[in-house]
């Protein structure tokens, strides 16, 4: 799949702020569960929710560990914690993250001989992915 140009910086290095990350990040969850909250129909106000806490930089900027989810509905799921969303039968990824949040992202770069900016890069990769994908079939 031929990779879209990420915004450069004067320096030419990858711009990939937290910031830059977590708005791709939002727009493929968004995207890939069809623009509706993941527990009702609502399509207005609509947010990202992580599964596993953001503070988890292995799945930070990763769009499986999201759900899109209306303001009512992110509220019940802050206060429930993760159940209700791998209890719902429709969400496919519990055994990815549940295998993911075991690792610390130093040990997945070392292990894979890139940097923390790569492994961001990578990131954003997967949803730009994601997001052609699913704009392709709206078409």
């Amino acid at each position: 799949m031929k990779r879209t140009p990420l915004r450069k910086t004067n320096y030419h290095r990858y711009a990939m702020s937290d910031t830059y990350c977590l708005k791709m990040r939002r727009q493929a969850v968004i995207l890939y569960y069809g623009g509706h909250c993941f527990f009702c129909n609502e399509t207005q106000g609509l947010t990202d929710h992580h599964i596993i806490l953001r503070d988890n930089l292995v799945l930070r900027w990763d769009w499986r560990n999201g759900i899109p989810v209306c303001f009512h509905h992110h509220e019940y799921i802050q206060k429930a914690g993760q159940k209700p969303v791998f209890e719902s039968g429709h969400f496919e990824f519990e055994q990815y993250l549940k295998e993911r949040q075991k690792h610390s992202i130093h040990n997945i770069c070392v292990q894979s001989g890139i940097t923390q900016e790569e492994f961001m890069r990578d990131r954003i990769y997967d949803c730009l992915d994601v997001i052609e994908i699913c704009m392709k079939g709206k078409k």
